[in-house]
């Protein structure tokens, strides 16, 4: 091998390693070979193609945001100067508006701009539907005033106080559980 021989200057051995380098992937095919990418379906090798694609766009747009955004510029300054112009965590916390109060003005501007919500005897449609009462209470009370009103209570399904009361001990036995 010509690589041991004292009187061959580096660049020659560099052109030779090279040489061989070429010569061995010549091809794409030899490329795939190498990389053991050979037997993989076409899907595959398009989605590593596409997968190192977007890896090295990635790390370009980020290196090129760092030197033309100026953050390197703005390091060699600071190197310079010594001087920080990070601001520290408890600064810039001092410096934001603090949230209860940004809440409080908001109620007051609200209060001023919006007249207040009509108030209401009894309960209403929307928390009738949200309380959470104990089984039968809701159904019996409709019960009763379908039976003031000579009405029928036929509108409830077959089996549904039944299953209620079943899912709602379910329930109460396993809180925050699923349900069997």
């Amino acid at each position: 091998m010509p690589y041991s021989n004292d009187e061959v200057d580096d660049l020659v051995k560099l052109r030779m390693a090279f040489a061989e380098v070429v010569a061995k992937f010549a091809s794409i095919d030899d490329i795939l070979e190498a990389f053991g990418l050979a037997d993989l379906p076409q899907a595959q090798r398009y989605g590593i193609l596409f997968g190192c694609l977007v890896f090295t766009l990635t790390v370009v747009s980020v290196i090129s945001l760092l030197i033309f955004g100026g953050s390197f510029k703005r390091i060699a300054q600071q190197a310079e100067t010594g001087e920080v112009t990070i601001v520290s965590a408890s600064d810039a916390r001092a410096q934001r508006a603090l949230l209860l109060e940004t809440l409080l003005e908001g109620r007051e501007r609200m209060l001023r701009n919006y007249k207040p919500a009509k108030k209401t005897t009894g309960l209403t449609n929307l928390t009738t539907m949200l309380m959470n009462e104990a089984p039968g209470h809701s159904h019996a009370l409709l019960v009763e005033d379908k039976e003031a009103k000579n009405e029928d209570a036929s509108h409830i399904p077959p089996h549904y106080q039944e299953n209620y009361e079943l899912a709602y001990r379910k329930c109460q036995d396993r809180p925050g559980g699923t349900y069997p």
